[in-house]
């Protein structure tokens, strides 16, 4: 057996990443790697201050693995591990952090962005989203999940179980995907924008790195 923390910290969530396992408690992080032998494991002490409260908000891209801590948002690289949040603490800061161990979080592969559904605000359900993208944060706030996922296979669909709206419709939801006409007659979400929020250090100029183009095929006499 391990036991990397010596105070005997309870283990707050664990990611696998390349070449070892990283193990937190609340505040410090551990790399659990083998022995050059293969006999055994040894770890590594890699931070005593930073550690993850949300064990659902542990996702890994191809680089980088990012988790909610006490104070935010951090990131390991295979090396160190790097504070990500620290320009948007204003907003991270309303984190309900009472409820915080029940964040959930993927990463879509498509899209490369890091997703984190966390309570906000004095709430309990994971009503607030944050995503990193590319050193950049946004947000959305359309769906209250309790638990995220996404597909193993070609198709990456990103599946949320929770509710959304103020009329809190429950179910699992796949995350922007296309949305037939009956689908929309039967209330089911519809997409729309919302402009650049927390991308850029001045908020109310243009920050955007996109170019969205709508087109519209002209089927009635109604309004768009």
């Amino acid at each position: 057996a391990i036991m990397p923390d010596p105070t005997g910290g309870e283990i707050t969530g664990m990611a696998a990443v390349p070449g070892g396992l990283l193990v937190f408690t609340r505040v410090s992080t551990f790399l659990v790697t083998p022995w050059t032998s293969g006999a055994g494991f040894k770890y590594t002490t890699l931070s005593t201050r930073v550690g993850c409260v949300a064990p659902n908000s542990i996702a890994t891209a191809d680089d980088l693995t990012i988790w909610l801590g006490v104070d935010g948002f951090y990131g390991f690289d295979g090396t160190s591990i790097t504070p990500l949040s620290e320009d948007v603490s204003r907003y991270t800061s309303g984190i309900t952090r009472g409820w915080a161990r029940g964040a959930v979080a993927v990463y879509r592969y498509e899209t490369n962005e890091y997703c984190c559904w966390v309570p906000y605000d004095g709430s309990t359900e994971n009503a607030y989203c944050f995503i990193y993208s590319k050193g950049e944060w946004r947000r959305r706030t359309d769906l209250r999940p309790r638990a995220a996922c996404v597909t193993r296979d070609h198709r990456s669909y990103v599946l949320l179980a929770g509710t959304r709206g103020a009329e809190n419709l429950h179910g699992v939801w796949v995350l922007d995907h296309h949305t037939y006409r009956n689908a929309i007659q039967a209330g089911l979400p519809q997409g729309y924008i919302e402009t650049v929020w927390i991308e850029g250090p001045a908020s109310k100029e243009r920050s955007s790195r996109y170019r969205v183009s709508l087109w519209f095929r002209e089927t009635s006499s109604q309004t768009v």
